[in-house]
């Protein structure tokens, strides 16, 4: 048998996972200096590649700054492999702009090490690859890729392994899949893959029968010649004896063509050869060799959501206001530093909520550090507002409020803030008595203003303040400019403030102009578009199921049926006329095969949002361990498609025909042991349409803040049709990392760990809209971005020197579309300059014409990839204060203005 193939060294280091991270680092520290003497003392040890990702050496150099030069001379001698990545991500629990500042980060350290190699889109082991890949691979001049999992059997056969995968704009990169993995030669010459080799002796003979096996696997599925053989595993430390054990290899096979190298110069190999190869496009989510772990969307998910907030707080919040307002301190590190907090907690085992608990301890620790220094840098850019005046206010004394829309279209917004009413007297004057307060905006228009809730005395602590008054939570709607702002004056008033503007409560339900929503009769509510008079029961329905799976698959229990709360109580609100408070029970086992059951008391605040449906703000405390409790919302159609918000527009998801052990007996019991998951991820929102697609009148829309689990599933309902609903899960409770012989997964997908914090019992729920008629499309996921990304307010910062008056306006805008089929994606301080990143996208399979109106100064702009570097040669000037594109179907275009 000829053979002809690559032999790549590396590791794969996960910073933590049934470890925490510091005890990796140690371990990968010793490893790191004993892999820095060994290049530097064997030239014939080619290469080794450090995984995927940056952050190790970065996590190296906090104990090892000294050895620096030396990481660098390895790496600019190609003998050491590192990025492109910071960090290796789950890839569908981030959205696309963190991929991209991921990537961004990564590069910013490849340059820094001179790292000369062509880069590979490497990143072996997360759960499944998005469709957008080669989209963002290619926009940073990456042009392959290598998976390990979410290849299907289907696939291969019409495919194999070597393939070209395309994005949904068209890009395309040359793929590899591992079907045996990224560790086909794992521990070559040992008699396993994995585990603790320190002072044995690896075995030429061994070898030559392990590359022979492998090679027999690969080739009939392979369309090139060359082979690819990963010498490395989970944390594997480096394996000095490999050039030696490769001549010997090579002595006892003279016909075998094998080389010590790098996964670049494999991919150069297939290039060499240029076979002909197939076009594949979406998703990769099978499991033919590999599971592919879908439930890891629903684990911890007070980690989903954290990270969406974290995510929108920078990309959507703090980078625009910190582009459009530069004067002050520079506030680009901060942003970076906040950067690395979040992408930190991105590695799959760390986001995906499958590690030990010690692990997600300190990702909820990052995700308040994030928060932390985005919320401060926020304070410090208001700050030079303030101190830099603004116009005076229309209205009556009082206490500034400002609201910031994230979005480049005006927007009507339900904002909640917090304000305070000084004492006269200071810390030891009588606080204000409670007042009526009523608003007015940045163009002097009024404002109703609704108090939630009071207190006084109470403090209001900030850097260098300490200021005693009555404080006020209060809840209004604004009008505020495009990717822009306004400030809301709210001042004490005599009599009561009204409700929100077109909304009204009548008894147990709402209404407004576009729809009514009231209890159903059974243990949900009805919603009813006025447009068409299509009423839907069943909405907001809880559903509670047993789990006997882990922290990587959900575990059906065979028999179970869900067991659905009673809803007890429907009033309005306290205080706020404009919402309904439902009250849910529900009994459930205290945990899996206990007899005993725990009442469960949920909570839901139901408000109306416009013409964007039905708002609903659902809070519990969690006290049954091992199950998963989920929200339904009727369709009022029959189908098994849907759409899903993913990186940089909507992706077509089709729920699969459910297995069991029973139904599939022979893939149960071949590896992987991993049968289908029903449930599918989201980013941000859900669609389902009627007959038509596109095209169709009639569509559903569902938004959430951070609650990316969602399945299709067919419910009887109070009207008995049995029609599709779409079902979110808001918890998932289980207590062990890994388990075997679950109905789902039959095999174990890590070490069968105690995680009691995976359980769960803690206050959980989550944000979600619901609406439904029959609107285009774009409109549909334009309401459901809206909330998904809701305003952004603050009372001004009280600086008593600052002056009374001055030149900045009480309402603004930054930037401005004139089209909503396009969205905005960043709008961002430029990294290396003093410009700002403009980046659209193009969510529709049209082109589209688009209108860029900019409120910041711009007078040159250059078209960029997503490296975002200036072209002095590409500027063009900026007239007008705006400039026209028109972008392909499913486009992604950045430009840098100056």
């Amino acid at each position: 048998m000829s053979l002809r193939g690559i032999v790549v060294s590396h590791t794969h280091w996960d910073r933590a996972w049934y470890l925490p991270f510091e005890r990796f680092r140690v371990r990968l520290v010793r490893m790191v200096d004993r892999l820095l003497d060994l290049l530097e003392g064997d030239p014939a040890f080619r290469a080794f590649t450090l995984d995927g990702q940056t952050a190790l050496l970065e996590d190296y150099f906090d104990v090892r700054p000294e050895h620096e030069p030396r990481v660098r001379a390895l790496v600019e001698a190609g003998r050491l492999v590192v990025g492109p990545f910071y960090v290796l991500p789950d890839l569908f629990l981030v959205s696309g702009e963190s991929l991209i500042r991921n990537l961004q980060r990564g590069f910013a350290w490849r340059d820094r090490l001179g790292s000369p190699d062509a880069p590979v889109g490497y990143v072996p082991d997360p759960f499944g690859q998005p469709e957008a890949m080669p989209t963002l691979l290619r926009g940073f001049g990456v042009g392959t890729f290598f998976l390990s999992r979410g290849v299907s059997e289907a696939h291969k056969a019409a495919h194999g392994t070597v393939f070209r995968w395309r994005g949904p704009d068209g890009a395309d990169v040359l793929a590899v899949y591992g079907r045996d993995g990224y560790f086909n030669a794992a521990a070559l010459g040992h008699a396993e893959d994995f585990g603790r080799f320190d002072g044995a002796v690896p075995s030429p003979e061994l070898a030559v029968a392990q590359l022979g096996a492998t090679a027999a696997r690969l080739a009939p599925l392979q369309r090139a010649e060359a082979l690819l053989f990963l010498n490395g595993f989970d944390h594997m430390p480096e394996g000095p004896g490999v050039p030696a054990l490769l001549g010997a290899v090579r002595g006892a096979r003279p016909a075998w063509s094998l080389r010590h190298g790098t996964l670049a110069d494999y991919f150069d190999a297939i290039a060499a050869e240029a076979p002909s190869l197939s076009i594949v496009t979406g998703d990769l989510v099978g499991n033919a060799d590999h599971p592919v772990l879908q439930s890891v969307y629903s684990t911890r998910l007070y980690l989903k959501r954290a990270n969406h907030a974290a995510q929108h707080g920078l990309t959507q919040v703090a980078e625009p206001v910190c582009a459009a307002l530069p004067a002050g301190p520079d506030a680009r590190p901060m942003l970076g530093l906040a950067w690395r907090h979040v992408l930190q907690n991105h590695p799959h085992d760390d986001l995906c909520g499958c590690s030990v608990d010690a692990v997600h301890l300190d990702d909820e620790a990052r995700a308040r550090h994030a928060r932390e220094v985005t919320d401060e840098l926020l304070r410090e850019r208001l700050e030079t507002l303030v101190l830099g005046g603004f116009a005076p206010a229309d209205a009556p004394a009082g206490q500034d409020v400002f609201v910031f829309n994230p979005h480049p279209y005006p927007r009507r917004l339900a904002v909640e803030a917090v304000v305070l009413f000084p004492n006269a007297g200071g810390e030891f004057g009588a606080a204000p008595a409670e007042r009526a307060l009523a608003g007015a905006d940045g163009e002097g228009r009024a404002v109703a203003v609704t108090v939630l809730e009071t207190a006084a005395p109470v403090l209001r602590n900030h850097f260098l303040e300490a200021t005693w008054g009555r404080r006020y939570r209060v809840r209004f709607e604004a009008d505020v400019p495009p990717l822009g702002y306004t400030l809301v004056r709210v001042f004490e008033c005599d009599g009561n403030a009204a409700s929100a503007d077109g909304e009204r409560t009548g008894g147990a339900g709402l209404e407004n102009a576009h729809f009514r929503l009231e209890p159903d009769g059974g243990d949900g509510f009805a919603l009813t578009a006025k447009a068409t008079g299509q009423r839907l029961a069943g909405a907001l329905r809880i559903a509670w199921e047993r789990d006997a799976g882990d922290t990587y698959s959900f575990g059906p229990v065979a028999g179970d049926a869900p067991r659905f709360a009673r809803l007890v109580s429907v009033r309005p609100a306290r205080r706020d006329a404009s919402a309904l408070v439902a009250t849910y029970a529900l009994d459930v086992p205290r945990r899996l095969g206990s007899a005993q059951t725990v009442t469960l008391q949920l909570r839901a605040v139901l408000r109306l949002e416009g013409e964007r449906g039905v708002a609903a703000t659902l809070r519990y405390r969690n006290r049954a361990r091992d199950g998963r409790l989920r929200v339904l919302f009727p369709t009022g159609l029959r189908t098994a498609g849907s759409l899903a918000g993913a990186h940089f527009g909507p992706s077509p998801r089709v729920r699969p025909d459910a297995l069991t052990p029973e139904s599939a007996p022979e893939r149960y019991a071949a590896f992987p042991g991993e049968l289908v998951y029903t449930t599918h991820p989201s980013e941000d929102f859900v669609l389902v349409e009627g007959e038509g697609g596109e095209a169709a009148e009639y569509r559903v829309w569902v938004a959430h803040r951070g609650l990316p689990e969602y399945e299709l599933v067919d419910e009887p309902g109070p009207d008995g049709s049995g029609a599709t609903h779409v079902a979110v899960t808001v918890c998932r409770s289980v207590g062990a990392l890994s388990v075997k012989g679950g109905r789902i997964r039959r095999v174990a997908a890590g070490p069968g760990v105690p995680t009691p914090g995976a359980q769960c019992l803690r206050p959980m729920g989550g944000a979600l809209l619901f609406g439904a008629g029959a609107v285009p499309r774009e409109a549909a996921m334009q309401y459901a971005r809206t909330f998904a990304h809701p305003a952004w307010a603050l009372e001004l910062p009280h600086l008593p020197h600052a002056p009374a008056a001055g030149p900045h306006p009480r309402a603004a805008s930054w930037l401005a579309l004139d089209t909503e089929a396009v969205w905005l994606s960043a709008f961002r301080p430029e990294t290396g300059g003093p410009g700002v990143v403009v980046r659209l996208v193009n969510p529709t399979g049209a082109p589209r014409t688009v209108t860029v109106r900019l409120g910041v100064p711009a007078a040159r702009r250059c078209r960029a990839d997503l490296h975002e570097r200036w072209d002095e040669s590409g500027a063009v000037p900026v007239e007008g204060g705006a400039f026209a594109e028109t972008l392909g179907p499913r486009a992604v275009a950045t430009w840098v203005v100056r």
